[in-house]
């Protein structure tokens, strides 16, 4: 006797199950609800490999390119003079202008974040940028590290800092300015900060600071730094890379 072999076939519109077909007539097979029920709300998308990360970026949903486009505008056009306006105070515009944000500089961040398991990634035009970015960050935090403990500071509120200086020294006495003034003007301290450095000349800092305004009860101050000092002041670099020294007047 020849037996033939059992075919799957689609299920009928009745629900979920396996149906295999003997002599040319589907015969339904049930399973049990709970695989039936699992198998109709598994994804049948499996997640992408990392080199196809890699190469297609981040995965779009709807229409659109497989791969990421290269954007190489360095402006783009504005619907209306208010439109313009909330991309100048945007933290990081995906298209406005090219320096603060260009949507294949953006998708190159994400994408690395993504390969790399971490939480976010920035892209700079040189590794000067990006040293200087590191540089002004971790001045910032310890300088309100003085002031506050930063883990005691919400993130309530928002400013945003753009200086120009024409050298590495100039540019991170600048920015410790501003953070003290912006201080003392909004009675606030700052413990988190998004820094982007584009080198020119002159070299253009963009950042947005967060923090909340000081309150006593809720994070006692330690101290009050009244200004940053030139005693002593020095950006070098060593054979492990950039050090900064900063004297503040307390």
């Amino acid at each position: 006797m020849i037996r033939r072999r059992p075919r799957v076939a689609p299920a009928p519109a009745g629900g979920p199950g396996v149906y295999s077909r003997h002599g040319g007539v589907p015969e339904p097979i049930l399973l049990p609800s709970s695989l039936s029920s699992r198998r109709s709300s598994e994804s049948l998308v499996a997640p992408p490999r990392p080199d196809t990360v890699a190469i297609h970026g981040r995965r779009r949903e709807g229409h659109g390119p497989v791969s990421t486009p290269i954007h190489l505008t360095s402006t783009w056009r504005l619907e209306s003079v208010s439109q313009a306006r909330r991309l100048v105070e945007a933290t990081a515009p995906d298209a406005f202008y090219t320096r603060w944000g260009n949507p294949t500089t953006r998708d190159l961040e994400e994408t690395l974040a993504r390969l790399e398991g971490g939480h976010a990634a920035l892209a700079t035009g040189s590794g000067m940028a990006a040293i200087a970015a590191t540089l002004l960050t971790a001045a910032g935090e310890a300088t309100f590290a003085v002031m506050v403990d930063l883990a005691a500071v919400p993130a309530e509120m928002s400013h945003r800092v753009r200086l120009e200086a024409p050298d590495p020294e100039a540019l991170l006495f600048a920015w410790l300015e501003e953070l003290i003034y912006r201080k003392d003007v909004d009675s606030a301290v700052f413990s988190r900060f998004a820094v982007t450095v584009t080198e020119g000349p002159p070299l253009t800092l963009d950042a947005t600071c967060t923090g909340a305004p000081i309150r006593q009860e809720r994070m006692p101050m330690r101290a009050d730094v009244k200004a940053v000092t030139y005693h002593l002041f020095t950006v070098d670099r060593a054979a492990d890379g950039w050090r900064a020294r900063v004297v503040l007047d307390i």
